[in-house]
């Protein structure tokens, strides 16, 4: 397996907080090698801007050696595990 496949492996598709966040969709990859990729959302509830949530997870795909793109985001809502889908009317 490629270095950055098993880098690429351990980083979660979905990281979201309970609640409205921003979000963001960003394409992942190594350095030097840009054909081998993947798709993650980030989201946080607290951001005031959505280039806080691109900030913070650029420095920590940085510090695994990984690059990012971010190519869109918007807002979201997640219902916590003990709503229903009534309370999303």
């Amino acid at each position: 397996m490629r270095p950055v496949m098993s880098a690429l492996s351990g980083i979660p598709d979905v990281a979201l907080e309970v609640g409205r966040s921003r979000y963001i969709l960003l394409k992942v990859y190594g350095k030097d090698d840009e054909e081998v990729c993947k798709y993650i959302v980030r989201g946080s509830v607290l951001a005031a801007h959505h280039t806080e949530v691109l900030e913070k997870e650029t420095a920590a795909l940085k510090a695994a050696g990984l690059e990012c793109e971010c190519l869109g985001g918007g807002y979201i809502v997640h219902p916590s595990r003990h709503q229903g889908t009534e309370s999303l009317r």
